[in-house]
């Protein structure tokens, strides 16, 4: 059997699998085929239950596939469950961290790489800054720390003084991952912080910006 056929087998039992943990299964072994089926695993971004939704996001932020890329965008600006944001927000991420290979024109309509690296930091930046969910504002600071870009830095900065402590540690984390070093001030101060998580995550940030 083919990796298409056994692609296609695997859909054919998804779509008509009624319990959620049997999607969910399919899925993962979806996953394992890898660029062989992306367009299924698009597919599944739509399904009616968010944990499925969020399980094809997760595991299309592991292929090297960017077709993938307005199906994920679309999650992260509409879905109305804050884990398929979230997931969306690390999944685009992952997908366009530098040491991925260069990203070639997606298709013969005009959608270029180009376009993608501009927008896909751009709605993570809104993400992280506007999102009404601590959860889909602190995968958005992850999303933005796999993306690599110093840029984002005074973004995330801002994100240091958010009201949610995941926010902050989040936040933190990433600017240490990306050794900007002009904020360890502010990530310093994140040492005295209120809640554990933050301290332990600035702490862990700092030390990254010091070694830097």
């Amino acid at each position: 059997m083919s990796n298409y056929q056994l692609v296609e087998q695997l859909y054919r039992l998804y779509k008509t699998a009624e319990q959620e943990s049997q999607r969910l299964a399919i899925l993962q072994a979806l996953g394992r085929m890898g660029v062989w089926a992306t367009t299924r695993l698009e597919q599944a971004l739509y399904d009616a239950c968010p944990a499925v939704r969020a399980e094809a996001a997760k595991l299309l932020g592991d292929i090297p596939d960017w077709g993938s890329t307005n199906h994920l965008l679309r999650m992260l600006q509409h879905d109305s469950a804050p884990i398929c944001r979230a997931t969306a927000a690390v999944a685009l991420g992952k997908l366009f961290q530098p040491f991925v290979p260069e990203i070639p024109p997606l298709n013969h309509d005009g959608y270029w790489a180009g376009y993608f690296k501009k927008e896909v930091p751009a709605q993570l930046v809104r993400a992280l800054l506007t999102d009404e969910s601590y959860r889909v504002r602190a995968a958005a600071a992850r999303g933005l720390a796999h993306l690599g870009n110093k840029e984002n830095a005074k973004h995330l900065a801002v994100a240091l003084k958010d009201e949610d402590h995941e926010v902050r540690a989040a936040a933190a984390l990433a600017l240490g991952t990306l050794k900007v070093f002009p904020y360890i001030g502010e990530v310093r101060r994140l040492m005295h912080d209120p809640h554990p998580e933050v301290r332990r995550a600035a702490q862990e940030a700092v030390q990254a910006l010091e070694s830097y």
